[in-house]
């Protein structure tokens, strides 16, 4: 290739690059050093002529490496924005360990003031529970010394009550229970057929003639002549006229119909030297009944006529 080819050459690829330089809006830094690069590629050559698919290549490499510096420097450019939120964030997370510190610093202030309080509040009520606790216990020792004077009075009662009992009754004798039995034994016929039930047994330290009294009291009410008389007031020979009489009326009243009424019977059971003895009364037709024949009535004879 002839000298004036090359310039030839040269000034076409200077003239296009300018051209591709104004479209891209490239750096004429940039592309005083492309030009640089392509002299050096043809001094490298010493005068051959580059093939058209290696200049494209590099031409290629140039727009790839104009690519990355663009890139880089948008990137650039989009990390400002983000370094300064990022130090306006540092900045923030300053002033806020700055305000938290001082929060704390004021809480422990007031926790310490509450403490103060709390302590001082503290002994005043420790002082008012203990003032209440002493109330308290003076009040149950009250009470329980009001129950113990209580519970001794009662028992003083009570002692004395026993002691009384133990004076009134006294264990009776043999002849006592004898005289008491023989009043049960003639009284207990009569209240079982005129009451339904047996008379009752002599009460702890009850003596022979109040016995007797009390029996014969029960059976009072069937004694016409005798209903009205008080037997409290009578004693000895008086009381035993009449308690005959009121006995007496007893048995008579036990067979009437007041007592027991016509078509029955009543068993009165009552010991008798050691045996017991059942004896009936009231209307004896219902034991002989079922024995008894029928009724016949006679009307008239006739002879019979031959």
């Amino acid at each position: 290739m002839s000298e004036a080819e090359e310039k030839k050459l040269e000034a076409a690829d200077k003239a296009r690059k300018d051209g591709e330089g104004k479209d891209l809006g490239e750096d004429p830094t940039e592309n005083t050093q492309g030009q640089k690069r392509d002299a050096a590629r043809k001094d490298e050559g010493q005068g051959e002529e580059i093939p058209a698919w290696a200049d494209a290549i590099m031409k290629r490499m140039d727009a790839m490496e104009r690519d990355r510096k663009d890139s880089e420097a948008r990137k650039d450019e989009e990390r400002r924005p983000l370094e300064a939120d990022k130090a306006r964030k540092d900045e923030s997370e300053e002033e806020k360990e700055r305000k938290e510190r001082e929060d704390k610093a004021r809480k422990d202030e007031s926790e310490e003031e509450r403490r103060k309080h709390e302590a001082e509040g503290g002994h005043k009520a420790n002082e008012e529970r203990d003032r209440k606790e002493r109330e308290e216990r003076e009040d149950r020792a009250r009470k329980d010394a009001a129950v113990a004077a209580t519970t001794r009075t009662q028992a003083a009662k009570i002692a004395e009550l026993e002691a009384r009992l133990n004076a009134v009754y006294v264990e009776p004798s043999i002849d006592d229970r004898n005289q008491i039995a023989e009043t049960r034994n003639r009284a207990d016929g009569l209240y079982q057929a005129l009451t339904g039930q047996p008379a009752s047994q002599a009460q702890p330290g009850e003596s022979p003639i109040a016995y007797r009294k009390r029996m014969a009291d029960g059976l009072r009410k069937y004694s016409e002549r005798m209903k009205d008389v008080r037997l409290d007031s009578l004693a000895g020979e008086a009381f035993a006229v009449i308690e005959d009489h009121i006995y007496t009326d007893a048995h008579a009243a036990i067979r009437s119909d007041a007592i027991v009424p016509a078509g029955q019977l009543r068993a009165i059971k009552t010991m008798d030297r050691g045996r017991e003895r059942t004896e009936y009364v009231g209307d004896s037709s219902v034991t002989w009944a079922p024995f008894m024949a029928g009724a016949y009535r006679v009307g008239k004879l006739t002879r019979p006529v031959h």
